[in-house]
């Protein structure tokens, strides 16, 4: 007698017609397909014996064999014997003579769907189920910040989603009925509405699996495997969730930790990352500076107008309204998150304390200092009473949460909720600081944000700054790592260093003379160099036999304005040996489009001719560019400036199509100026009829393009 195999949810057969989806005491809920049709079925477990103990005894007998001798033989079987195709497949894998594909044995991982065959639902019909299991647990999927980027959610190549805001009605109802993207399955991330896309290989979906088990993990797991199906092998996909009672959906983060460096570095943009896509109710930003104390941390009695009905004194009847001053308790950025954190246990609460250091914490956190020893469980390990005025607030506003526990719900006893982030910055190279001691500095975690060249954040590129003066443009990454050496050596401080993000260039990357003095001259004067007379400046700078002063950058025009002395900025750079701007290069900044189409890409060398609007525009008549420009001024030269420029399509740092030109081009390149936009001319054809298809589907136009 062979051994059975007792089949459990999940349980699959090798030709993947037969799957386990739920049971019971005495019935398998079972999902049956075969030909294309699939339905659900209820299976009997004493009717099932009965067909297992049939092909035990008969191993070679047909599902028909099985049907004529079982059927009517028993009250159980009497209106089942129709299911006896599916009976005879779950026989089988009970005895072991058809492979079971078991999904996991693991009593901790439960399956939370069917899993997807390849060439059957696939990778679409996954993400169709899978995503908006995890958004309905983890809203905008903030738990994929490191790898998610931009409008596009860019997961290692794989677009997760498109940015429906982006989206004209037309393009997005095209998008639809084609079933690039299921519309069904949206989500928001910073204040932008997001569809599905289903247009993924199977490589960039595996990345995707990847980066997802990676920031899930102890959470959900999807699973890629390979299975016998129908005499093929195909890929299967299934997603499950981990220790179901006991998942918990919190960032994977240190729960205090402060983001220290010097200026400009970018610690609170990092910070910003990670809260970026969470709901703003979650995120409760505070600022210390030195007149900050406990009652502007945590709360306060505060006097507040309040509109109050007013009585005749005689009659008693209500005459109208006054406004009078009252005393409430309002509870301040502290208290803020905290109520947050505890009636919202599993979504993360970020208190976010800009500048720590410039307060003087010992004064600000108070009592609350012991509270930020946590446990292993996230919560302080030492609760502390609250005063009686902050105890009455707590017992107002926890009202009704009687899941919370009774000390927490009472108000009687303050605890740090596990969900509670707290995280801060640290310029450390502030003036005036008040210090913190050693006992504060370990109950946090400290990440150093060093000094790196800043990188763009939805091509993920460097970004390439310059400073400007005098018409030459010198290289602001080369500035930073020569000046910030000179700082090191003379101060022997990386505290006084300079951050890529000190001074923001402009929308073109450029840093005018102007800011480059106002900003990171005077830093450099008057706090990094104030005390060291033979600082590069003064030394480069000053007159022979004569001292340099930071008033000696400015002087006044002709008409009494004052003005940046540009000739210092550039005497100064030149001294220095900061590198100057190679000439502007051809560049396409937009999915790495280049002039010559990429391997598979067919090729388009030549614009032949453009329909539109009953005109036919041929080579013949004109050539590729004024082809180009005819066709935009037909549809309307206005209209198509603000596409073009949305494209992203450039030409090293200006749009094909722009309001603000730079000043040059690289050689070969020129502007036409028509109407408000400076469109360039002298890229090739093949660029040409890439933005005139764009152009198609963007403004949905009824336009025939041929090229060769």
């Amino acid at each position: 007698m062979p051994n059975y195999i007792k089949l459990q949810i999940g349980d699959t057969s090798e030709n993947g017609q037969i799957a386990i989806v739920d049971e019971d005491r005495l019935c398998y809920i079972v999902r049956s397909s075969s030909h294309g049709a699939m339905g659900l079925r209820t299976i009997s477990k004493a009717l099932l014996k009965e067909f297992v103990e049939y092909f035990e005894k008969n191993p070679e007998a047909s599902s028909t064999d099985a049907r004529g001798k079982l059927c009517g033989t028993s009250d159980i079987d009497k209106f089942e014997y129709g299911y006896n195709a599916t009976l005879t497949a779950m026989a089988k894998m009970v005895l072991g003579s058809t492979n079971v594909i078991r999904l996991s044995l693991d009593p901790n991982k439960t399956l939370l769907f069917e899993p997807c065959i390849e060439s059957k639902e696939g990778i679409n019909g996954f993400l169709d189920r899978a995503i908006p299991i995890v958004l309905e647990k983890n809203a905008n999927l903030s738990r994929l910040p490191t790898y998610i980027f931009s409008d596009e959610f860019v997961v290692g190549g794989f677009h997760l989603g498109r940015n429906k805001n982006n989206l004209s009605e037309n393009v997005f109802q095209r998008l639809v009925q084609s079933k690039s993207v299921n519309a069904n399955v949206t989500w928001n991330n910073r204040f932008k509405t997001y569809i599905l896309n289903r247009e993924v290989s199977f490589d960039a979906f595996k990345t995707f699996v990847d980066e997802f088990n990676r920031a899930y993990g102890g959470l959900f797991e999807i699973v890629i495997d390979t299975i016998d199906y129908n005499g093929t092998q195909r890929k299967r996909y299934s997603l499950y969730a981990i220790n179901p009672a006991k998942t918990s959906f919190l960032p994977n983060q240190p729960l205090q930790q402060i983001f220290y460096g010097a200026p400009g570095t970018g610690k609170s943009h990092t910070i910003k990352k990670t809260t970026d896509g969470v709901d703003s109710k979650f995120v409760v930003r505070t600022t210390f500076h030195p007149d900050s104390d406990y009652s502007t941390f945590v709360g306060a009695y505060k006097p507040k107008m309040e509109v109050m009905p007013r009585y005749n004194p005689q009659t008693g009847e209500q005459m109208g309204v006054e406004k009078r001053i009252v005393y409430a308790y309002t509870p301040q950025a502290f208290l803020k998150a905290y109520i947050t954190a505890w009636q919202n246990p599993e979504q993360p609460v970020y208190l976010i304390i800009e500048e720590i250091n410039r307060g003087n914490c010992a004064q600000i956190f108070g009592d609350l200092f012991q509270l930020l020893d946590r446990g292993d469980d996230g919560q302080s390990c030492y609760p502390i009473k609250a005063d009686q005025d902050m105890q009455m607030h707590l017992m107002e506003v926890f009202a009704g949460y009687d899941a919370l526990p009774e000390n927490i719900r009472s108000g009687e006893e303050l605890v740090l909720p596990s969900n509670l982030y707290i995280w801060a910055t640290m310029n450390t190279s502030d003036q005036s600081l008040f210090p913190i001691d050693s006992a504060f500095k370990r109950r946090w975690e400290w990440k150093y944000i060093p000094i790196t060249q800043g990188k763009d954040k939805e091509s993920g590129k460097l970004m390439q700054w310059s400073i400007e003066a005098e018409g030459v443009s010198y290289d602001w990454w080369s500035f930073l790592e020569v000046m910030n050496k000179r700082v090191g050596d003379i101060t022997s401080s990386e505290d006084k260093k300079l951050g890529f993000f000190f001074c923001k260039a402009d929308g073109q990357g450029i840093i005018s003379a102007d800011k480059f003095v106002s900003k990171v001259m005077f830093y450099l004067w008057n706090d990094v160099f104030k005390d060291y007379p033979d600082n590069p400046i003064a030394m480069y700078l000053k007159e022979e036999g004569g001292e340099f002063t930071y008033g000696d950058f400015y002087t006044t025009n002709a008409k009494g304005e004052v003005v940046v002395r540009e000739e210092l900025v550039t005497k100064l750079l030149e001294a220095l040996g900061v590198k100057k701007v190679s000439a502007i290069t051809l560049e396409e900044s937009y999915d790495e489009r280049a002039d010559i189409p990429t391997q598979g890409q067919e090729r388009k060398d030549t614009l032949s001719s453009v329909s539109i609007n009953g005109k036919q525009f041929t080579e013949q008549e004109y050539t590729q560019f004024d082809l180009y420009m005819n066709v935009l001024r037909e549809i309307g030269i206005d209209k198509t400036g603000a596409a073009i420029e949305s494209m992203k399509f450039t030409r090293k740092g200006s749009k094909m199509a722009t309001r603000n030109p730079l000043p040059q081009l690289a050689e070969g390149y020129t502007y036409v100026k028509e109407g408000e936009y400076y469109y360039i001319k002298g890229a090739n054809p093949y660029t040409l009829i890439r933005i005139l298809e764009e152009l198609k589907t963007v403004l949905n136009l009824d336009m025939v393009i041929a090229y060769r």
